[in-house]
């Protein structure tokens, strides 16, 4: 039974396929993607359940992840941050808890990140925003529909003055809330102090 346990799992995250083209790979929910050549993945409303595979961080290539709308659970994994060529981060409308891992705030090449619609608990730390201010290429930062709480940083308001679309509605974010945030940015906050 254990051999047959071990057998399955690494059939489901291992890292030592060969893709059709010859090249290494990375098995994911039962499919080998190339390390080399895979540069965008969209899995969306396929009915993916679990938790994001780790090992995804090897597609070192990617430059979007689109997997939202699925049953995913569990941690974002911070190897996430190993996708620094991501344009695109699509992780929204999952059942995704934990904090948000500060790894998804160091890319380089971000222009939108969406992990709205889960269940992530912590605050928006100024550190965070201030990653993304130091590449200031993100144009989409979705955070709705979450359970993030504590107070929203003012370093938002330098996002917003890049042309950052922020939205923070439906979460636990207490007031005083940075003065360039609109109504409608922050929308239905349901106040709880982070302890």
């Amino acid at each position: 039974r254990l051999l047959l346990i071990v057998c399955v799992v690494s059939l489901t995250y291992s890292q030592d396929c060969t893709t059709v083209d010859g090249t290494d790979g990375v098995t994911l929910w039962g499919v080998c993607y190339s390390i080399a050549n895979t540069t965008i993945l969209d899995l969306s409303n396929t009915g993916l359940t679990g938790e994001i595979p780790m090992e995804i961080g090897n597609l070192v290539n990617l430059t979007r992840l689109i997997i939202h709308s699925n049953q995913l659970s569990g941690e974002i994994p911070p190897e996430l941050g190993n996708l620094v060529n991501l344009t695109h981060l699509e992780l929204n409308n999952n059942n995704l808890t934990g904090e948000i891992p500060i790894e998804l705030s160091n890319m380089p090449n971000y222009e939108y990140l969406s992990i709205s619609q889960n269940q992530l608990t912590g605050g928006l730390t100024e550190e965070f925003i201030q990653n993304l201010l130091d590449y200031g290429t993100i144009e989409r930062l979705w955070l709705d529909d979450n359970n993030l709480s504590g107070m929203i940083p003012d370093l938002v308001c330098d996002l917003k003055e890049l042309g950052t679309l922020i939205t923070l509605n439906r979460n636990n974010f207490c007031p005083p809330y940075p003065e360039c945030l609109e109504e409608w940015d922050i929308d239905n906050q349901n106040c709880i102090f982070q302890t």
